[in-house]
């Protein structure tokens, strides 16, 4: 059983090896850097929340309030300018569709920008007009509240999440059709967004994780965004988690990774001790996430781990006779 561990695990070693150098490698500097402050802007810290929240082309998370926006989970506010200054402020929605289509309508890598009854389209800096809601998106309401991508593998089909008021609306793209429902705990949303495949509604500072096709909420939310999803002084990981060695957090650190493997839709992970590390796409940046965030009840380290039949399986050695096996459905 050894050898093949070992086996399993080479292999991962050598699938993660070759998807790590896909992400951006930020530098001590660069992660440290501190912008100008614009005098007269808001700072995110102050818990004023967004009105939308979308990825660009280049797969940097953008936040909308006002007249503001913000790039990425750090840095002080800008005034939205050159293709974002053409669309009314305060912004209803946004997301950006990252799927390809061979339909003869392909908006790869464009954005969608809502405000009232009316959506901009842009692709990259460049203005491509605005339309009707409902012309370009039927069945979606006007001045939706949030917008984001649900890529098939997340929903059953490539498709739009739509959220107003206390109703979600699913746009199949597939079939260009609308589906609606109305989830209890994911309701009030001032923006929505996805990021490494999991889905958030933001109410305000408070954020409220969800599936996409269920709705279902674990019962630990709402929790507040300025602890996760921006750095604020005195939030975040480091006052959580004072007494961790920071070096876990860093991947190219000289701490060692425990495991490794990918599951079935060719997500690698990279585990160490409590913590793991996932790369999805080309443009998905990396993050560090509790073992138990996405397997609950398993806490680390690990000892091995491979997938299987659509599961993965999680080796835990007690001593050097028995193990234990955490399947866990894709």
């Amino acid at each position: 059983m050894k050898s093949l561990l070992g086996g399993v695990w080479l292999l991962g070693a050598l699938n993660v090896a070759a998807a790590f150098p896909l992400v951006k490698n930020i530098t001590q500097n660069e992660m440290h850097r501190q912008e100008p402050v614009i005098p007269g802007l808001p700072d995110r810290c102050d818990g004023l929340g967004f009105d939308a929240i979308t990825l660009d082309e280049q797969g940097v998370t953008n936040y909308f309030k006002g007249g503001s926006v913000w790039a990425g989970h750090r840095g002080p506010a800008r005034h939205i300018s050159g293709a974002w200054a053409q669309v009314p402020t305060p912004f209803d929605a946004a997301f950006r569709l990252h799927r390809t289509s061979s339909d003869g309508h392909d908006r790869h890598d464009h954005v969608f920008i809502f405000k009232g009854e009316r959506v901009w389209q842009f692709h990259g800096a460049v203005s491509e007009g605005n339309f009707l809601i409902r012309d370009l998106f039927p069945g979606v309401p006007d001045a939706p509240d949030g917008a984001v991508e649900c890529p098939k593998g997340d929903c059953a089909e490539d498709s739009v999440l739509f959220v107003k008021g206390d109703t979600m609306y699913t746009l199949d793209l597939s079939t260009n059709t609308v589906k609606s429902r109305q989830w209890a705990a994911v309701r009030d949303c001032t923006a929505l967004s996805r990021w490494l495949d999991r889905y958030y509604c933001f109410q305000g500072t408070l954020f409220t994780r969800f599936h996409p096709v269920t709705g279902a909420v674990e019962p630990v939310y709402p929790k507040d965004a300025r602890d996760y999803f921006m750095v604020c002084p005195g939030r975040g990981h480091a006052s959580r988690n004072a007494s961790i060695d920071r070096r876990v957090f860093n991947r190219c650190s000289d701490v060692p990774y425990d495991a490794f493997d990918h599951d079935a839709l060719g997500r690698m992970y990279a585990f160490r001790g409590d913590w793991y590390f996932r790369v999805d796409l080309q443009r998905d940046v990396w993050h560090p996430w509790p073992l138990s965030s996405s397997w609950l009840g398993l806490h680390g380290p690990v000892d091995a781990v491979f997938s299987w039949d659509n599961k993965m399986y999680f080796i835990k050695v007690s001593d050097p006779v028995t193990y234990q096996l955490y399947p866990v459905s894709q």
